[in-house]
């Protein structure tokens, strides 16, 4: 997404965003080699720049849901996210987290808890569902958890020439250099095709089977499949004994 967009917004809402993200001062020279703005002047705002700032004309949104048992008939919350693409990213993994059980080790008379899913594998499964989608899709990211998994969906099939195989494996093509590229300064993005094997690297780790990932018609799906509260032993089994 690097074409123009005419804009007036000085950007100083994204210097001070990024700057906190990245734990650097990101100044409006940054943006500019980020090539998040175009023309003579660097007055010109691309595409990417706008879905940024959530000044855009683009259905960029992510929608989230909790559904009871398996499959989109009872709702028990949901929520949707706009305007700025980071913030949207924010709010989904934190309805994730507020939807997941915790894990309960017992080491001696110490109670260990974490979420029965690897946190970060599922932020960075977030963001690549909000970077790699297709804008020119009318279609939203959604975000659904459900009783034994949680569903992640977004607008596009994997870009360019490559296989979903290859994605998998470390290849990449991306649909949105720009954005993309800018995440990568500010270290929400890795840019070198390492992100799924991190991911199954963290599924080792929490001992829970890596994310299924499919091409369904114009989406790509994730499902990542939650650990049974019999095997985890979740906060109200605990405090119900």
């Amino acid at each position: 997404l690097v074409t123009g967009v005419q804009t007036c917004a000085l950007p100083i809402y994204l210097c001070r965003e990024f700057s906190e993200r990245a734990g650097r001062s990101i100044t409006k020279k940054d943006l500019e080699n980020m090539h998040l703005f175009t023309g003579y002047k660097k007055d010109v705002a691309t595409n990417a720049y706008a879905i940024l700032v959530g000044k855009h004309e683009f259905t960029s949104r992510i929608q989230c849901a909790r559904f009871r048992g398996t499959d989109r008939v009872h709702f028990l919350d949901k929520k949707e996210y706009e305007g700025p693409l980071c913030e949207q990213i924010d709010g989904a993994y934190t309805f994730v987290l507020n939807h997941l059980n915790m894990a309960v080790e017992i080491n001696g008379i110490v109670h260990d808890e974490h979420y029965e899913l690897p946190p970060m594998a599922l932020r960075e499964l977030i963001i690549n569902a909000a970077i790699h989608r297709n804008y020119q899709l009318s279609s939203s990211v959604q975000v659904a958890v459900y009783d034994d998994r949680v569903e992640i969906s977004s607008p596009g099939t994997v870009y360019g020439a490559i296989t979903l195989e290859e994605a998998l494996s470390g290849r990449s093509s991306l649909r949105n250099r720009t954005l993309a590229r800018a995440l990568e300064k500010i270290d929400m993005l890795e840019g070198w095709g390492s992100g799924f094997r991190r991911i199954r690297e963290q599924c080792e780790e929490f001992g829970v089977n890596p994310p299924e990932i499919v091409e369904l018609g114009d989406m790509v799906r994730v499902n990542f499949y939650r650990q049974a509260s019999a095997e985890i032993g979740d906060k109200s089994a605990i405090n119900g004994e």
